[in-house]
């Protein structure tokens, strides 16, 4: 429900909605509920467990929670999964509790830390993500070099050249402040002087994480194996994303107004009926699909032996594959000629298109 009051964080924050979502154990929403938007989780999540197991009959339920969460989840009564933010990782890195030797056979491993006792640690590796944060980094590395570079001239120009370390180290905070590069470079300011080198020891300790994510969860291997664990955290990603993009928010709702209440309470659940829709989709399409932030490699994926490709197709997302569909279309036929009355033509669908309607279970025409 909308709020205009201080968020749930603390901060202060246009109108916002809070909402929940029930799933089942294979990641197929149930139900929603939404909150008012200035609700703090501690106020709502353990009565919301109860209401759950009462009204639905459930014995055992989990929290499926970002590293976001404003609280810890060990004080909780029930079972959860949550994700460690990027500095635990670090930590946990510069203990030796993870390193590149865990993925010497697979993208998974399971590890222990004594700053977590009792809970399981999943650590995953995606390769095309740590090849995206290399690509991110690089690209940062050489704006801020290009925003530098026109410094070190401007100090060493022979007419009104910079002078001053407050002057220069002002020019060289203003260059490097938005890109937030600045612990990858040696800066040397002087007051006649500036000079600049890449730190290549804090770009090394970075690159050992690119593509790392740590899960901890209270859930027993008996109750969840390492690989399940990852793949139900990964749902909370795919739900984040659904409600992003069908929508559930209103920005001009006045947080007293009860139709506006009820306006987004309407939102929330026809945006959870199309998540329903997709999720049965995917189901259905998933032999077409890229394993799609799956943390198996490709090739232990696929069959075939073949990286992106199925029976020698290129495999598609989700929202590609739904692209490639929508160029079916259905033509209206008016002859010019004779007495034969207008009729439709249906395009005739590729092979690929072919292959997803048959998954599908629908029928052209």
């Amino acid at each position: 429900l909308p709020s205009s009051r201080r968020s749930r964080d603390g901060k202060r924050a246009g109108p916002q909605t809070l909402y929940g979502l029930l799933c089942s154990a294979d990641g197929c929403p149930v139900a929603v509920r939404v909150f008012d938007g200035d609700s703090a989780d501690s106020s709502t999540v353990g009565r919301q467990f109860d209401s759950l197991r009462r009204g639905f009959g459930l014995e055992r339920v989990a929290l499926v929670g970002g590293c976001g969460m404003p609280y810890e989840p060990e004080s909780l009564d029930f079972d959860w999964i949550t994700a460690l933010r990027r500095s635990a990782l670090r930590r946990l890195a510069v203990a030796g509790v993870v390193q590149p030797s865990l993925f010497d056979h697979g993208a998974v491993a399971e590890v222990r830390s004594p700053d977590y006792p009792g809970q399981r640690l999943v650590v995953r590796r995606n390769p095309d993500w740590a090849r995206k944060c290399a690509q991110r980094r690089e690209e940062s590395l050489r704006a801020v070099e290009a925003a530098l570079e026109p410094i070190t001239e401007a100090v060493r120009r022979e007419h009104g050249p910079v002078r001053g370390a407050g002057q220069i180290g002002l020019r060289v905070g203003m260059a490097i402040r938005s890109r937030k590069m600045a612990k990858h470079f040696e800066l040397r300011i002087g007051e006649n002087d500036f000079s600049f080198v890449r730190n290549t020891a804090t770009i090394a300790a970075e690159e050992m994480l690119d593509g790392l994510s740590v899960i901890r969860t209270s859930l027993a291997a008996e109750q969840l194996r390492a690989l399940e664990v990852v793949r139900v955290h990964q749902r909370l990603g795919q739900v984040e994303q659904a409600f992003r993009r069908y929508g559930v928010s209103d920005r001009t709702a006045d947080p007293t107004d009860d139709r506006a209440a009820e306006r987004l309470r309407a939102q929330a659940l026809v945006c959870m009926l199309a998540y329903y829709v997709e999720w049965h989709m995917r189901a259905k399409l998933a032999p077409l699909l890229s394993a799609e932030q799956d943390p198996l490699p490709a090739v232990e994926q696929n069959s075939s032996g073949m990286r992106g490709k199925a029976n020698g197709q290129r495999m598609h997302s989700f929202w590609s594959l739904l692209e490639n569909l929508s160029t079916i279309t259905c033509n209206r036929i008016e002859p010019q000629v004779g007495k034969v009355p207008p009729f439709e033509l249906l395009s005739r669908p590729t092979e690929l298109q072919r292959r997803a309607i048959k998954l599908l279970g629908v029928k052209l025409g």
